[in-house]
This record gives C-alpha cells, sequence and structure tokens, in this order.
C-alpha cells in the first residue's frame, strides 16, 4: 500500500505517519517519543509545505491547459464536436498526414500544369487563326489593288489605241478582266469587291474577337475556381490539424501534468521518510544521552 494511503479511510493523507507516531508508532520509551514527535512535527510541516506548494504548480498548470484549449476550440463540447466533423478526412487519418500531403500536393501541380497546357495550346490556335485570316484577307485585298490598277491600265491603253481585242496574256492577273469590254461594269464591280472585302474582314475581326474574350474568360474562370478550391482545401485542412493539436496538447498536456505532480509528490514522500528515520535515531540517540544510556 502507498505509505501515504490511510488504510482506514483509504484516503490521501500527508499527515498519516505524525497521526500514528511515525515508523511504527511508539518506541516504549516515552522521552525518546516526545523528542521524536517535536522534530517529526516539523519534517511533516516542512514536506506538507512543499507538496501544498506542488499541489498549486498543479492546479495552475492545468488552468492554463484549460484556457488555451477553450481559446482554441471554445467551451461548448457540442459545437466542437460539429466542427470537428466537418473537417474530418478518413484518408488522413489512415495514410498519416506526411503521405496525404505529398498525394494532394502532386495531384494538384499535375492539374495545374494540365490546365497550364491547355491554355498554352488554346492562346497560340488563337493567334494562328487569327494569323491565317489576317493573311487571306490582306491577299484578297491585294488582289483587287492589283485588279484595279490592271483595270486603269486598261483604260489608259484602250484610249490611246494601243489594246484591241483581248489583253495581252497575264497583264490582268488577279483582275477578272479579260479584255476591253465592259469596262464600267468591272470597276463597279471591284469596287462592291472591296466593300465585301472590308465587311469580311470587321465580321472576322469581331468574331475572333469573340473567341479571344470568350476564351480568355473561361481560362480566368477555371484558374479562379482551381484556386478557391485549393483555398477552401487548405483551409480545412489546417482547421482539422490546428483543432486536432489543440485537443492532443490539452489531453497529453492534463496527462503530463498529472503524472508530474505525482511523481514530484512521491519524491516528497521519501524525502518525507528519510527525515523522519533520521528524526527517530536522532530522538533515540538524544534520549539515550538524557538518560545516561551508552548507545541508547
Amino acid at each position: 500500500m502507498d505509505p501515504h494511503i490511510n488504510p482506514a479511510t483509504g484516503n490521501w493523507d500527508d499527515n498519516y505517519y505524525a497521526n500514528i507516531g511515525q515508523y511504527g508508532g511508539s518506541t516504549g520509551n516515552s522521552q525518546t517519543d516526545q523528542i521524536f514527535q517535536q522534530n517529526a512535527a516539523k519534517e511533516n510541516q516542512y514536506i506538507d509545505s512543499l507538496m501544498s506548494q506542488n499541489k498549486g504548480q498543479l492546479d495552475l498548470a492545468l488552468k492554463q491547459l484549460d484556457a488555451q484549449h477553450k481559446l482554441a476550440l471554445g467551451n461548448d463540447d457540442t459545437e466542437q464536436a460539429k466542427f470537428l466533423e466537418s473537417v474530418a478526412n478518413s484518408l488522413e487519418s489512415q495514410i498519416g498526414r506526411i503521405p496525404y500531403d505529398y498525394q494532394k500536393y502532386s495531384n494538384r501541380e499535375l492539374q495545374q500544369y494540365a490546365m497550364g497546357n491547355t491554355n498554352i495550346a488554346n492562346n497560340k490556335q488563337l493567334a494562328l487563326d487569327k494569323l491565317s485570316n489576317d493573311e487571306q484577307n490582306n491577299l484578297a485585298s491585294l488582289n483587287l489593288n492589283q485588279g484595279q490598277a490592271n483595270q486603269a491600265t486598261a483604260e489608259d491603253l484602250n484610249k490611246r489605241g494601243l489594246l484591241t481585242g483581248q489583253a495581252p496574256q497575264g497583264m490582268f492577273q488577279g483582275s477578272s478582266l479579260t479584255g476591253i469590254n465592259g469596262v464600267g461594269g468591272q470597276v463597279a464591280g471591284q469596287q462592291n469587291t472591296d466593300f465585301g472585302n472590308q465587311r469580311n474582314v470587321i465580321t472576322s475581326g469581331y468574331d475572333l474577337g469573340v473567341r479571344g474574350t470568350n476564351l480568355d474568360a473561361s481560362q480566368q474562370q477555371n484558374a479562379l475556381d482551381f484556386q478557391h478550391q485549393n483555398t477552401m482545401t487548405d483551409l480545412t485542412d489546417q482547421a482539422r490539424r490546428d483543432a486536432q493539436d489543440a485537443g492532443n496538447a490539452y489531453t497529453f498536456g492534463t496527462q503530463s501534468a498529472n503524472l508530474g505532480f505525482q511523481a514530484q509528490q512521491a519524491a516528497l514522500e521519501r524525502q518525507r521518510q528519510q527525515l523522519l528515520a533520521q528524526d527517530r535515531q536522532n530522538a533515540i540517540n538524544q534520549s539515550g544521552r538524557q538518560q545516561g544510556i551508552l548507545g541508547y
């Protein structure tokens, strides 16, 4: 049985030894017992004061742990349980934080990389389409200007009587003219073609502008959604881990404080026993000297 447990009550009693006379009770010599009790009372008072201080330190440590725990997670156990359930993650519990984080961040990096590749490919294709469209329109405008120049040349030759019948081969390349007939109609047609080409430039530019705007908005939205999802995942993971750390700190801190208290109390009780043993021997020696009994 623990030496500081009262066998009659089963409760802790720091003064139990003093109450029963300590170390086996009376020695059978009233003078020795009197000297011993006087010295033992001082030793018990000293050890009891140290034990009281130790208990006060335990109470303070437990209050600090409780305050920190409530500050982190509140004082409503029901709401605390709801929060912990909302951020729980069974996979992390199964495989641990390090493998979980590796899988999460590596998968995220792969997704980010794939998204970047897609964006680059889309932007590249859009740029190529625009270049191709501009080239076609520029060629059409160039052909029209060439046709108009050829037409002016043909008219000039005709006025001077230098052109009869068919125009020289290749002279009107890029124009619908094959001779001098219907010059007025051809000029009007060329002008209408020029307006048509300009209209096509405007229309195609608008279409490409719409595609570019939609693509840019889609990419921005995808990036925003991706970042939002990752941020919420990180917030959830961090909140769960902070809550776990706070709970563990409280649980293990409380256990550590109680174990430390018990160990210190036991050490003080052993010190009490040693001091009382010395007091008993000193009482025996002092009583023997006073009675003139050598060695008693």
